[in-house]
């Protein structure tokens, strides 16, 4: 070297190597020790950087090797993600939706996208879910991979189907699982499953269910919310006394207007509260006028109870601190007013969420302006369009 620098391309390609290739491997040589370090003094005198080496990414995965470690390592987000690649790669669209579903959940995904992502799931998602399909529904997916969902009933599916997905690897993302028709039998097979290991909201329709989750067990349940569709006398001080719960925080109770005051001599002083953040309580029967004020007057009783929270079919009455918190779900807002005015004023805060089109018009604005006045609420939220409205 010193005096002349040449530089060229070599492409190989995927036949072989021809005779030129051949000549070339024999004509180029390593560069020796003092043109190396001549190389290096020019690169510096013209700025140039060295390029870095090109990281071992080691071998190569296949999708389904990274969909088997997502399934043992159901909380890896960032696993998904490089499933989601490889996917893409191939063409499959679960790696569209679960990109789209990423892109979703930092909040830059379009209306078209996320109308995109409801078309995925409706058209593949008993491919995703093999068997799962005939004993799940209303299935909601993250990042492509089932999280929340209901159990069938007993008739949609054979007996050794159900025994199948009960223990389908497939199970292993899903933190959330109703009873929906399921028999209690049916649905209890699903809860105490193995495969369920992230399990974390889950109903309980019986006061027997809840006493074989409260027993001991080598491993605890990871269960964080727990839903007593009834009001079982004792019920606190099963999940208060067992170990197997150590990671409650929410219940919910759903108690009539007579069960109230059982309900309330059992939650007041209860060490559970100390535990849980969130406490929640239900109606049952009672939906309209003079026995739901009832029952709303009574749970504001309640309210200076730490965590303590009110829900019903449209309604969730929140007090951390003895507040009150109302949230409501309305179509077209029909019937607001006449919800709101049950409750007992004042209240924290109030958010309303339109279940309908959210450009639709209040129905009632002059009386819902109205009933809002009255319950004096020291925060609001509404949809855009019903602020306009009510000014």
């Amino acid at each position: 070297m010193p005096g002349s620098c040449s530089a060229f391309c070599v492409s190989v390609g995927p036949s072989g190597r021809s005779s030129t290739d051949s000549w070339l491997l024999q004509t180029i040589r390593p560069l020796s020790p003092p043109d190396s370090a001549a190389v290096e003094r020019l690169l510096a005198r013209l700025g140039a950087a060295r390029a870095p080496a090109a990281p071992d990414r080691g071998p190569r995965q296949c999708p389904e090797q990274v969909h088997a470690e997502v399934l043992a390592r159901p909380d890896d987000r960032e696993l998904r993600l490089v499933l989601g690649d490889l996917l893409l790669e191939h063409g499959d669209p679960r790696g569209e939706l679960i990109a789209l579903q990423a892109k979703d959940a930092r909040g830059e995904a379009s209306l078209k996208e996320r109308s995109r992502i409801q078309g995925l799931i409706r058209k593949h998602q008993r491919d995703w879910l093999g068997e799962l399909s005939l004993a799940l529904c209303n299935v909601r997916f993250e990042l492509g991979f089932p999280v929340a969902a209901e159990v069938r009933q007993g008739a949609a599916a054979e007996d050794d189907v159900w025994a199948r997905a009960a223990e389908d690897p497939g199970l292993a993302t899903l933190r959330e699982l109703r009873q929906g028709q399921a028999s209690e039998e049916l649905y209890a097979r699903f809860v105490t499953s193995p495969a369920l290991r992230r399990l974390e909201d889950v109903d309980l329709p019986s006061r027997r269910l809840l006493a074989t989750l409260c027993e001991p067990r080598h491993e605890p349940w990871s269960f964080q919310r727990l839903r007593l569709r009834r009001y079982a006398r004792g019920a606190l001080d099963l999940i208060a006394a067992s170990p197997a719960l150590p990671r409650l925080r929410e219940l919910d109770v759903r108690a009539s207007l007579d069960e109230l005051a059982r309900l309330e001599a059992e939650l007041r002083g209860h060490p559970l509260l100390g535990q849980l953040a969130r406490v929640t309580l239900e109606p049952h029967g009672y939906y309209h006028e003079e026995p739901l004020a009832a029952w709303l007057s009574s749970v504001r009783a309640l309210a200076p109870l730490p965590s303590l929270a009110l829900r019903k079919v449209t309604a969730t009455v929140a007090g951390p601190r003895g507040e009150l918190a109302l949230e409501v779900w309305a179509e077209g807002a029909w019937g607001l007013p006449a919800y709101l005015a049950l409750v007992p004023p004042p209240i924290a805060s109030l958010t309303v969420h339109s279940e309908g089109d959210p450009a639709a018009p209040l129905r009632e604005p002059g009386e819902t302006r109205r009933v809002l006045a009255a319950l004096r609420p020291a925060k609001v939220l509404l949809p855009e369009a019903w602020r306009a409205q009510l000014g």
